[in-house]
């Protein structure tokens, strides 16, 4: 099964979908970032800002998970793998339940080609309980979820694991049916 890293970067797009929460608390393009309102900045400056943010002691615990989230996007940005799950995992450190940091890892241990890391990850994020999510995850549960099946799909498919893969693939496009990642997935097991 071949894999696109510039597939993966699109589904980052996804999993980087975000309300503003706590992204109002500190304002500066980390911030705007997790708003999902700052496309305008180059990776750079937003790991700047975040390290700005993070070091100014005017965010909350989800403003600081948050900002790590967003600056390890950037970093994914400039295939800068190891910095991106060093951030991941002060995110998940200070949240465990933050689901989108445990699928933003996975997809950066995709990107490094360590699909055991990236199974693992993705499956630990499918099996956090909406319960302990924060009020913006349950809103968007079913997105982030549904990117995060078609992710582990993906990940399946690479280690030829078709029946995995594919059920992977069925359960993201039954929670979002016009996941493309599935949808493109699905076609090419056959």
């Amino acid at each position: 099964m071949k894999w696109c890293l510039s597939e993966l970067f699109s589904v980052l797009a996804l999993l980087a979908i975000s309300g503003v929460s706590h992204a109002q608390e500190g304002g500066g393009i980390c911030l705007l970032q997790a708003a999902g309102l700052g496309g305008g900045f180059s990776a750079d400056q937003v790991i700047d800002d975040c390290g700005n943010g993070l070091t100014s002691g005017r965010l909350s615990r989800m403003g600081i998970v948050e900002c790590y989230d967003v600056r390890a996007s950037a970093y994914m940005q400039k295939r800068q793998y190891d910095l991106a799950i060093g951030d991941l995992n002060e995110a998940i450190t200070l949240d465990p339940n933050y689901a989108r940091g445990w699928g933003d890892r996975g997809a950066a241990y995709f990107a490094k080609r360590n699909f055991s890391a990236a199974l693992a990850d993705f499956s630990h994020a499918l099996g956090i309980d909406r319960k302990y999510m924060g009020e913006y995850e349950r809103s968007h549960h079913t997105i982030d979820i549904a990117t995060i099946y078609a992710l582990r799909g993906k990940t399946y498919a690479v280690l030829n694991d078709t029946r995995h893969a594919a059920e992977d693939y069925r359960s993201s496009l039954a929670l979002d049916p016009g996941n493309m990642v599935a949808t493109q997935g699905l076609e090419q097991l056959r």
